[in-house]
């Protein structure tokens, strides 16, 4: 159900409620302009917040002292209360199952367990504030271009995020690790989400994705492992079992269809996959 309008309680002041306009809020993320609404609005907590992304510019008086961009789990981002300086931007809030839809997405952002923040310039934080504008004019969008949207401007500020200076990522990251790992995200992520049942997504191994990124397959698990802890089979068959997720309960594709689309040459394969991993079989999840 598309949330149109939502009453906040502020625990930071009891008893006082806000409501947010419907730009604000839709299914499984919240977009707030700081300047808009007293901060602590975004840290009133929902039974599903998990991950946050901040755009902020921080004054003490009149003086810029901070604009940076910051990827946070949501309780990381409650931490960041500041007490003197004043802050305007954006957050983002998003739910787990939308966290998890765009993980791809966001992978490349958190390879630390650390709080992610990047130093902006001026003109690196305008261009970024103009994204988050956009990206609120977009939510008055239908339903079915939301997710799609959310996604395309998420690519946006990931990768805008990897270019910036090389000095704010961890001493011990493998610049070229980094770099063929960002790759690898980006092919991934841009396979989807998967929007014709009579086509299918172009790579469906790690071999392919080596194949296309110029790179022997065994160098393309080991950076990927190195940098993610996580291997590129692991990384693929999540954003996959995501997207099946996905389309056998937002779609009417038949499960032949379905399979076919996310690159299963056999029907019989991609149940075993998807029973493998979630110990059901689609017919069974669609149904419950």
């Amino acid at each position: 159900m598309i949330i149109t309008r939502d009453i906040l309680t502020d625990n930071f002041n009891p008893g006082r409620t806000i409501s947010l306009p419907r730009a604000h809020a839709e299914e499984g993320l919240r977009l707030y302009r700081i300047e808009d609404h007293e901060a602590e609005e975004a840290f009133v907590k929902r039974c599903d917040d998990y991950f946050a992304i901040k755009l902020v510019r921080r004054k003490i008086g009149a003086e810029i002292s901070r604009q940076s961009l910051g990827f946070y789990s949501f309780h990381q981002l409650q931490s960041l209360k500041t007490g003197r300086e004043s802050e305007s931007g954006f957050i983002c809030i998003f739910d787990h199952a939308l966290y998890q839809t765009c993980l791809d997405l966001l992978q490349p952002v958190l390879l630390a367990k650390t709080i992610r923040e990047y130093n902006l310039t001026h003109r690196e934080y305008d261009f970024l504030y103009n994204t988050f504008e956009r990206m609120l004019w977009l939510r008055q969008a239908d339903k079915s271009e939301l997710r799609e949207l959310t996604r395309e401007n998420l690519l946006e500020l990931t990768d805008f995020s990897l270019r910036l200076t090389p000095d704010q990522f961890p001493k011990s990251t493998n610049v070229a690790a980094q770099r063929i790992t960002h790759l690898f995200f980006t092919e991934l992520a841009g396979q989807f989400p998967v929007k014709e049942k009579g086509g299918s997504i172009q790579f469906r191994f790690a071999s392919d994705f080596a194949e296309h990124l110029n790179v022997h397959v065994n160098h393309l698990n080991r950076v990927v492992k190195e940098v993610s802890s996580k291997t590129t089979t692991h990384h693929i068959a999540d954003r996959l079992l995501n997207e099946a997720k996905l389309l056998l309960r937002q779609t009417t594709w038949s499960v032949s269809e379905i399979a076919y689309a996310l690159g299963f040459s056999e029907v019989t394969y991609f149940n075993n996959f998807f029973k493998k991993h979630l110990h059901t079989n689609p017919v069974k999840f669609r149904n419950t």
